[in-house]
Order: structure tokens, then sequence, then C-alpha cells
């Protein structure tokens, strides 16, 4: 497909739909700041690494993809203050996650997120719904909240993985793998399970 590079300055934005009639196109940005929202209709969303993606409003993906595994130093922030959801697709990978405004971020049923570095949750809420989370990094709370609602969150990596939080979550399902876990701190859990 075509790599389309944009000549976009860091912003603030309002809002961007990604909408190439080429569903082969790719998207680079560098970091990239919008007052609203995004969304990706169709083609591939990248970050360069280090990049910084800090959305205010919605994030949907409605028949894009957001491939961010693979620029390990780049970061979604969720920085809204008022309800943003976030509509993940299947493919979807989101390197760091943080949630740091004073909004509820509230990810958008039957949701897959990967997350291949790690999740802080600095303030404000991140409501699972029925998502299911895979972390191969840490999990860090710094003042958010989770509501879980029905969401899984597993701790997949072999490698260790540590859980810290200054709130005391509640969690519906979590799960660990085989690697070392770090529990730093207390938490609450409706099913447990470890392997």
């Amino acid at each position: 497909g075509t790599d389309r590079g944009l000549s976009l300055s860091t912003g603030p934005f309002g809002h961007i739909v990604l909408a190439p009639s080429d569903p082969a196109a790719t998207f680079r940005f560098r970091s990239l700041f919008l007052d609203g929202g995004l969304i990706v209709a169709s083609g591939t969303l990248r970050l360069f690494d280090p990049a910084r993606l800090d959305v205010k409003g919605d994030f949907l993906m409605t028949g894009g993809t957001a491939a961010f595994a693979a620029a390990t130093g780049s970061t979604v922030a969720f920085t809204g203050t008022a309800l943003q959801t976030w509509r993940p697709g299947r493919a979807d990978d989101v390197r760091h996650l943080e949630v740091s405004g004073s909004s509820t971020v509230v990810l958008a049923a039957g949701s897959v997120v990967r997350v291949p570095g790690g999740v802080t949750l600095a303030s404000g809420t991140l409501a699972g719904a029925d998502a299911r989370f895979q972390l191969s990094g840490d999990w860090t709370g710094l003042g958010g909240t989770f509501a879980a609602g029905t969401s899984t969150v597993s701790f997949i990596s072999a490698a260790t993985q540590t859980y810290r939080d200054a709130a005391h979550q509640a969690f519906h399902g979590l799960s660990a793998g085989a690697g070392v876990r770090l529990w730093g701190a207390a938490f609450d859990s409706a099913v447990m399970t470890a392997t």
C-alpha cells in the first residue's frame, strides 16, 4: 500500500478522520495532540518512535487499524474532560496506554485491548465494560480509577510484570500468566486465575 507522510504540526487539532480510498494506505504521525476525536475508517495508523497521541475526544476504529506496538516509546493518552469513547479494532495494539484527563474513557462493547507496554491510570476513569485487556508491561495507578464492568485484565508476559496502584482497584476478572508477577498494592477481583 501507499505510505502517506503527513506534514502536520503536532497540533492541537480539532477532529481528524482518516478514510483513504486505498485501504492499504498507511499514515504515520509523530506526536499528535487532538482537542477532539480521531476516527480511522480505513488504512493503517502508525506512530513514529517515540511519539505521543493525545486524544481529548473519542478514538474510534471503524474499519482501519492502529498498529503502534513497533513504536516502543509511543503512548496513546486519553486526556479529555468529558466522556470519551474508545473503540479499538480487533487487530489493534497500543504500546503504552495512559488515562490522565478528568473524563471517563468507556471501551466499546466487545473490545480487545492489546498493550505490549504498560498502563498508567494517572487520573480520570477507565471503564472496562466487557473488554479483554492483554497487558505485557506494568500496571501503574497514580490516582485514576478502573471501573471493571465485566472486563478481564490479563498479565501475559513471560517477563516480570509489576502491579502498583495508589487506589484500591476492583477487577472483575484478573489473569496472571506464567511470568513473575509483583503485586505492589491491594486490589479486589471477582475472578482470579493464575497459570
